[in-house]
């Protein structure tokens, strides 16, 4: 489960659609903390990972950006991407 900010409004569980691709439920896989963006600004600046952010246009958007977490959920099945 996620660890979420703050008791009122957190997804539910029945609230993850289902896989779009094959329809079976999605389940909670991982969650990204708001410190992670520091991370991404600092490696963009000058760190060894240019494949942090595309574009200094998304630079921008993060630096402005306001969140609590956020929360991964990954299709039970396992279903892969159609080719093409």
């Amino acid at each position: 489960q996620p660890l979420w900010i703050k008791t009122e409004g957190q997804l539910a569980a029945t609230a993850v659609p289902c896989c779009e691709l094959c329809g079976a439920p999605r389940e909670f896989e991982f969650q990204v903390m708001p410190q992670l963006l520091n991370y991404i600004v600092d490696d963009h600046d000058g760190g060894a990972s240019e494949k942090a952010a595309a574009s200094v246009e998304a630079i921008t958007a993060m630096e402005t950006l306001d969140w609590g977490i956020l929360a991964v959920y990954t299709c039970t099945a396992t279903c892969s991407l159609p080719d093409g």
